[in-house]
């Protein structure tokens, strides 16, 4: 209603209000039909299953070609595996085999060691107990016993330089004879022989083998038992039992030790061509024997040259060093603390 200045009021027109309303149906109607339609959708959603499309792979099946393909292939592989097994317990036998002929051979060094350090302390006892038995003596007595002393140590100097005088006289004939065509092997380089040694003796054509590291053991267990003779004198000899053919006979004293092998026949051994032989014993020894950790010295005489080469063309073409040891006639294979190692080709 409107009010007009002079009091009167005029009835207020009501289609405005009538819009206003028809505006505000019409929006809740859309909005309640909206609502219908989201219901029944999410009804029809619910009530129909879930259908996914998954894909599906066919796989083809291979040729006949391809199918050889793969066996070749698998068989190769197969066969490489085999290979590379069969190599590899190969190299662990040999690693095996390596193993212990380290093993040996440094079981015989140290036993050559302990031998050395003990025949060195008997060396030293001998010399302090020659000390002191020469300071028990009185002056007289005393010069006697330098006098022996000098003796024993001139007939030892004597020894060598006849032996030396010997190998000299035998290098000048050997020089004066037709000349001998000589065999080249590939190592010429001779080189000190340290380690297992074997001997061998060549005579009169006849070839033995000669039991030198036993009998050197054998001579250092009765020089440490026999000792107490150098009280009163100044050196002793003495002669061992034979082992495999050879006789040992040393001396000790204050100018040293020294030793002779001899053999208990002289026809010893066996002609070379027939001890070479494969059921020969001393074939038998040398193919028990390796060539890498063994060297073989042949001590040979005048009269069996020919025999030394065919032996050691037979050594090397296996493999072994060879130290060849020349002696004159009719002298003894011998040794003493002022010798030489072999050197070995």
């Amino acid at each position: 209603m409107r009010r007009h200045p002079g009091g009167r009021i005029d009835a207020v027109d009501d289609n405005g209000h009538d819009s206003f309303l028809d505006i505000v149906a019409n929006l809740v109607g859309i909005l309640v039909i909206l609502i219908m339609v989201v219901g029944v959708r999410m009804r029809r959603a619910q009530e129909e299953p879930l259908q996914l499309e998954i894909p599906v792979a066919v796989e083809e099946a291979p040729t006949p070609d391809d199918a050889a393909d793969r066996i070749a292939t698998r068989d190769a592989l197969i066969d490489k595996i085999a290979k590379a097994r069969q190599a590899t317990k190969a190299i662990e036998l040999d690693t095996q085999s390596l193993d212990h002929k380290i093993g040996l051979l440094a079981d015989e060094t140290n036993r050559r060691t302990a031998q050395r350090d003990q025949l060195q302390i008997v060396a030293s006892a001998i010399e302090s107990e020659i000390q002191i038995q020469r300071a028990e003596l009185d002056e007289q007595n005393r010069s006697a016993f330098d006098a022996a002393q000098a003796v024993a140590a001139a007939q030892h100097e004597l020894e060598q330089a006849r032996s030396a005088a010997q190998t000299v006289a035998l290098e000048a004939m050997a020089e004066k004879e037709a000349p001998t065509i000589l065999t080249h092997y590939r190592t010429p380089i001779a080189k000190t022989v340290f380690g297992h040694e074997e001997h061998f003796r060549i005579s009169e054509g006849r070839i033995s083998r000669i039991p030198l590291n036993e009998l050197v053991d054998a001579l250092y267990q009765d020089a440490k038992s026999k000792k107490w003779k150098l009280k009163g004198a100044p050196q002793f000899t003495e002669t061992l039992d034979p082992i495999d053919g050879f006789r040992l006979k040393y001396s000790l004293g204050h100018a040293g030790l020294s030793f002779q092998l001899y053999p208990v026949t002289e026809d010893a051994g066996q002609r070379v061509a027939a001890a070479l032989a494969a059921d020969a014993p001393l074939r038998q020894h040398l193919d028990a024997l390796s060539p890498r950790d063994t060297t073989i010295t042949v001590w040979t005489y005048p009269d069996s040259y020919a025999e030394l080469r065919e032996f050691q063309a037979l050594l090397i073409q296996r493999g072994f060093r060879v130290a060849a040891r020349p002696l004159p006639a009719g002298h003894p294979i011998g040794g003493s603390q002022q010798g030489r190692r072999s050197a070995a080709q």
